[in-house]
């Protein structure tokens, strides 16, 4: 999995401002505040809401993977055919611009603000401070099923899942329909 970056190394557009260069120390905090200013901007001029970009991987779970000394997490990605290493906030990384967007809606980011967040992130996010203070064991029935609906997201909303049931999911349907018409 590659944090923070489509699998096309070629990509170009609003995900290419998620291709960051390997810089030393001295150019990185240049970098960051460039960034900043041109997410702003992109907010401004181009109506990008903070919706707009989509965590693949929600911000708390990549939250417990950041160091103590400098509350990052490592990532790999590919720029240019190579493999670049970064160390990036939980909030910088595996994200997509409009990953789950509906290209014909009106309002593209509905999945992500009324579905993920509120119905399996939240939730998940819970279950998980759960976990971590009282052990699996303790959990109850409504966390259970929180940590679980959580989990099985993981495995569906990848970019390359995303990118196959957009691609296929329209076949397949047609296929079910066709198959048992009336269910």
């Amino acid at each position: 999995m590659t944090l923070g970056r489509s699998k096309n190394d070629d990509d170009v557009g609003a995900n290419a401002l998620y291709q960051r260069p390997v810089m030393g120390d001295r150019d990185a905090g240049l970098h960051r505040r460039f960034i900043a200013f041109a997410v702003a901007i992109g907010q401004i001029y181009f109506g990008i809401a903070a919706y707009d970009f989509h965590h693949y991987v929600p911000r708390f779970l990549l939250a417990a993977w950041c160091s103590l000394s400098d509350n990052r997490l490592s990532s790999y990605y590919w720029a240019f055919h190579r493999l670049k290493h970064g160390r990036y906030s939980a909030n910088a990384v595996a994200k997509l611009f409009q990953l789950y967007s509906l290209k014909t809606s009106a309002d593209a980011n509905w999945i992500e603000r009324d579905f993920f967040t509120p119905q399996v992130d939240t939730p998940g996010a819970d279950a998980y401070q759960a976990i971590m203070k009282l052990g699996i064991d303790r959990l109850t029935g409504a966390q259970v099923d929180a940590w679980t609906r959580f989990l099985v997201s993981l495995m569906v909303r990848g970019p390359d899942m995303v990118d196959l049931t957009r691609a296929r999911g329209g076949e397949v349907l047609r296929a079910s329909l066709a198959e048992r018409p009336d269910e």
